[in-house]
């Protein structure tokens, strides 16, 4: 018997499953435009920093500028970053879907032949430049 604190019967400890990572790219938190992006922006911001306690103006502007550099970088990562999900949930769904039409096709070859007939029937009829 298994119960919810992961304890059997007697007091016993059970062995509890493991849960397995199916995609290891998802752990991934941060890419390297992330990363390099984020730094520029902690080192615009102890530069600035450096600038304000020493009262120089021109070390408080490049501690500006590398802040917006290394904001933008980070943007560009994080677009990056959703592009590939992006490309990733399309394969994934082409995959499903390539399933679904292999499936279809061997479970029902003549009705599939039929339809494949009848759509190139459209093709050819509406493709044809004088309509009878």
């Amino acid at each position: 018997m298994f119960s919810v604190w992961g304890f059997a019967g007697k007091g016993n400890p059970t062995s509890i499953p493991t849960v397995e990572i199916l995609n290891l790219r998802r752990t991934t938190l941060m890419n390297e435009d992330r990363v390099i992006g984020n730094a520029k922006n902690v080192g615009g911001q102890l530069e600035e920093g450096f600038g304000r306690a020493t009262g120089d103006v021109k070390s408080q502007l490049q501690g500006k500028a590398k802040q917006v550099e290394g904001a933008a970088q980070d943007v560009y990562g994080q677009v990056k970053e959703s592009a590939s999900d992006a490309v990733e949930a399309i394969r994934e769904s082409a995959s499903g879907a390539e399933d679904f039409l292999r499936t279809t096709i061997e479970e029902r070859p003549y009705t599939a032949a039929a339809v494949a007939l009848g759509i190139g029937y459209l093709i050819g009829r509406f493709s044809r430049r004088d309509n009878y």
